[in-house]
């Protein structure tokens, strides 16, 4: 649900302000050639370069709060993957149609016993138009609820405390900035925002995700959703690395292995993936075999002639638990430590 943020201090002042300070900013509409594909090529640089996962949302509405149904809403659901814990933030943003969203992330943990995490990183998120007066009223809100208020790289930056205390254990607070009249950062850690933001003011000479890494043959970049994950070659995994592309009507997720892990991998990528696991509860795994009987029906494997192990299904006709578990796995692929699952 959308977060609640009432201002306790008069207003009018602190949006004049507010209002010159954009004033002097460039308008979306006077950048060359604005689409989704060179705002990519323009945002890319910006992403440390020990960056380990890319997430890409695109050409979608800000819906008016957070998702948690699994069968109607699916098209609603997974673009949201890379705004997450920051949504319930943007309330004045909602119904706006978002061009861009690009989710950077690095050092992932998990956080409590509910199979989520935290990881550093930031959202760019661009609008397809100026956000005008909405814009202005989301940064004086922010102003007037923050719980912390700090500059970093020379910007005015809106900091507030997580909801969850098991994550705000990892990390105290969350980090919101307007960087231009059309776009905004949300971030989970100060270093990471300050890094990005360097790197925005003084072009890098290497980028976290260059050209040449294989991963960007496996994914379509005009889909709707598409992540790119890749492994340190040190940490000697099975695998360098995974994607997937979620389109209107198929998601295809590919692993990348290392040397000639491909038949291991294979395995080990359908064994995660048709849960093959058992509770030790008779009762509970005799009440989950329907679901799993429909998942494993649902699913299409492929070793393909480089080697890598795909995983293919529609996105629609799965019934809701079928779903869930596949939101899941996509969920959890941001954070895959290069094992697939255990051994």
């Amino acid at each position: 649900m959308c977060h609640q943020m009432q201002a306790r201090f008069p207003r009018v002042a602190v949006i004049a302000a507010i209002a010159f300070f954009y004033a002097g900013m460039i308008p979306a509409e006077e950048r060359t050639t604005r689409n989704a594909a060179s705002e990519m090529r323009r945002l890319l640089p910006w992403f440390p370069e020990d960056t380990e996962t890319l997430l890409a949302a695109q050409s979608y509405v800000l819906p008016r709060s957070s998702v948690d149904a699994f069968s109607d809403k699916w098209n609603v659901l997974i673009p949201q993957l890379v705004l997450g814990e920051f949504h319930q933030y943007l309330g004045e943003l909602v119904d706006r149609k978002i061009l861009l969203a690009f989710k950077g992330e690095r050092r992932s943990q998990f956080v409590g016993s509910m199979g989520d995490f935290y990881a550093e990183g930031c959202t760019v998120v661009i609008f397809e138009r100026d956000l005008g007066d909405a814009g202005v009223e989301w940064t004086t809100n922010l102003r007037t609820t923050a719980n912390e208020i700090r500059k970093i790289a020379g910007r005015e930056v809106y900091c507030f405390t997580p909801d969850s205390k098991a994550r705000a254990y990892k990390h105290p607070l969350l980090y919101f900035l307007r960087l231009s009249p059309d776009t905004i950062l949300c971030a989970t850690h100060d270093e990471y925002l300050r890094q990005l933001l360097n790197r925005i003011d003084k072009t890098p000479r290497g980028r976290a995700f260059p050209d040449n890494l294989p991963q960007w043959a496996t994914i379509d970049r005009s889909a709707r959703v598409w992540m790119i994950r890749k492994i340190p070659a040190s940490q000697q995994k099975p695998i360098e690395g995974l994607t997937f592309t979620w389109s209107h009507n198929q998601t295809r997720v590919v692993y990348l292995p290392r040397g000639s892990s491909a038949e291991r991998v294979f395995d080990r990528v359908r064994r995660l993936w048709e849960f093959r696991i058992e509770t030790g509860n008779p009762d509970l795994d005799r009440a989950n075999a329907p679901t799993i009987a429909a998942l494993r029906k649902a699913l299409h494997f492929e070793l393909d002639k480089q080697g890598r192990a795909t995983v293919t299904f529609k996105n629609e006709g799965q019934d809701e638990g079928v779903r869930f578990f596949l939101f899941l796995q996509l969920f959890h692929s941001q954070i895959e430590d290069g094992d697939v699952g255990p051994p």
